[in-house]
C-alpha cells in the first residue's frame, strides 16, 4: 500500500512536473503568440500604411502615366513643329541661296551701271569740254572773221585806189598776166598774226613791210581770169593761207563764197608742190574762209601755203 501510494505519489508528481512543464511551454507559447500577435499587429499597421502609401503611389503612378501621356503628345507635337520648321528652314534658305545669287547679279548690274554711267559722265564731261572748246573757236572765228574782213577790204580799197594812182597796173578783167600764166588769181598778203594763249585773244593782223608812197600796204595782184562755168572754177579753185591758228587748229583762206567756196568743201594744202595736210571749209564769207585742220599732215601749215580743193 505503501509503495503503492509511493509510486502514485511519484506519478503523480512526475504529472505535477509535466503539467507545470507543459505550463510553461503553454505561457512561454502565449508570450511568443503575443509576441507574435504584436508583430502582426505592427505589419498589419505597416502594411496599412504600406497599402496607403502603394495608393497614392498608384495615385502617383497614374498621374505620371498621365503626364507622360500629355509629354509623348507634346513630344509628337513639337516633333512635328520640328520637322515643320526645318522643311521651312530648308525653304529659307533655299530662298536665301536664290536672293543671295540675285543679289549678285543686281550688283554686277548696279557696278555695270556705275561703270557706264562714270563713262557717260566722262563722255559728258569730254563733249561739254569739246562743245565749250569749239564754242570758243567760233567766238575766236567770228572775231578774226571780222577783223580779216575789214582788213581784207581795205586792202583791196587800197588795191582799187593804187590801181587808180598806177596807170601800169593790170586793171581788172585782164585775160592773162604779163608771163601768158592761165592760173587762178592768188592774192599775196603780208599778215603775219599771232595768239597768245594765255589771254586767249587773237593779235590784229599787221601792215605789210613795204608800202607805195606812205604807209599805204602794198599787194601783189595776179591777173584775174574771165568767169568761167561753176564745175571748171571748183575744179581750179585754188588759195592761200593768211592766218594759221595752231591752238584751235584751222587756218584762214583768201577766198570764200564770191568765189566759189562751200560748206564742207576739202582743201589740199601745198607747199613746194608737196601735199602737207588737208582742211575743211567750217565758215564761209564772201571773201574769206575759215577752214578746220583735219588729220596728221606732214607738216604744219604756214602762211603763204596754197589750197587746192580736193578732187572727189
Amino acid at each position: 500500500m505503501i509503495a503503492g501510494t509511493a509510486a502514485l505519489g511519484g506519478v503523480v508528481l512526475l504529472l505535477f512536473s509535466q503539467v507545470h512543464s507543459l505550463k510553461q511551454q503553454v505561457t512561454e507559447r502565449e508570450q511568443r503568440l503575443a509576441m507574435v500577435t504584436a508583430q502582426n499587429d505592427t505589419f498589419k499597421q505597416q502594411l496599412m500604411e504600406l497599402d496607403g502609401e502603394r495608393t497614392q503611389l498608384e495615385g502617383k503612378l497614374t498621374e505620371l502615366r498621365n503626364q507622360l501621356a500629355a509629354s509623348a503628345g507634346e513630344r509628337d507635337r513639337i516633333k512635328a513643329e520640328a520637322e515643320e520648321l526645318e522643311h521651312r528652314i530648308r525653304t529659307m534658305e533655299d530662298d536665301a541661296a536664290r536672293i543671295q545669287s540675285q543679289l549678285q547679279q543686281v550688283s554686277k548690274e548696279r557696278d555695270d551701271l556705275t561703270g557706264q554711267v562714270a563713262k557717260l559722265q566722262n563722255e559728258k564731261a569730254a563733249m561739254e569740254q569739246a562743245t565749250a572748246k569749239l564754242r570758243n573757236r567760233l567766238a575766236f572765228l567770228d572775231r578774226d572773221y571780222q577783223q580779216i574782213s575789214t582788213q581784207y577790204s581795205q586792202l583791196k580799197q587800197t588795191q582799187s585806189m593804187q590801181a587808180l594812182n598806177d596807170p601800169s597796173a593790170p586793171r581788172p578783167g585782164s585775160l592773162a598776166s604779163s608771163s601768158g600764166s592761165s592760173e587762178p588769181p592768188v592774192l599775196t598778203l603780208n599778215t603775219p598774226s599771232s595768239l597768245s594763249q594765255n589771254s586767249g585773244t587773237l593779235s590784229s593782223v599787221d601792215a605789210a613791210s613795204s608800202s607805195l608812197g606812205g604807209d599805204r600796204p602794198s599787194i601783189e595782184l595776179a591777173p584775174i581770169v574771165v568767169r568761167r562755168s561753176q564745175a571748171e572754177v571748183l575744179r581750179s579753185l585754188r588759195a592761200q593761207v593768211v592766218e594759221v591758228n595752231d591752238v584751235h587748229r584751222f587756218v584762214v583762206l583768201n577766198k570764200g563764197t564770191s568765189d566759189g567756196v562751200q560748206m564742207g568743201m576739202t582743201f589740199d594744202l601745198l607747199r613746194g608742190g608737196s601735199i602737207i595736210g588737208q582742211v575743211v571749209a567750217i565758215r564761209l564769207q564772201p571773201q574769206l574762209t575759215a577752214c578746220e585742220i583735219v588729220g596728221e599732215g606732214t607738216a604744219l601749215p604756214e602762211v603763204g601755203d596754197l589750197a587746192i580743193k580736193s578732187t572727189p
